[in-house]
């Protein structure tokens, strides 16, 4: 036969195979993974990344992109920082919300063991 499956039945002499199966499996995990961790990603750390990416933007910003106002770079750049100012301002809502949900906790567990 001539499968490479089968290089044992001519004493060994045939194509050696190598399975490349485990090499799939780790490129499917890692592009699963990196969805996940974009779709899960919380509000803070989507603001840092917006700000991050505004700043780079800025960075390579052209000096005529600059003056020019109405240009796509800069609009771009413009709806970019708008979604990270609104992540913050979800970040900070999240966390005031968290800090109420402690503290009405905190509250029942000292009433429910107050002497």
């Amino acid at each position: 036969m001539k499968s490479p499956l089968n290089s044992y039945a001519s004493g060994g002499r045939g194509e050696i195979y190598v399975s490349s199966v485990g090499a799939i499996q780790q490129a499917v995990g890692a592009v699963q993974g990196a969805i996940n961790s974009y779709v899960n990603e919380d509000a803070s750390h989507k603001a840092d990344r917006l700000a991050g990416r505004v700043e780079n933007r800025k960075n390579r910003l052209s000096h005529e992109d600059e003056e020019d106002k109405n240009s796509e770079y800069y609009k771009k750049t413009e709806r970019i920082t708008a979604r990270a100012a609104d992540s913050k301002s979800e970040a900070r809502n999240n966390q005031q919300t968290e800090i109420e949900r402690l503290k009405k906790e905190n509250e029942a567990y000292r009433n429910k063991y107050k002497a």
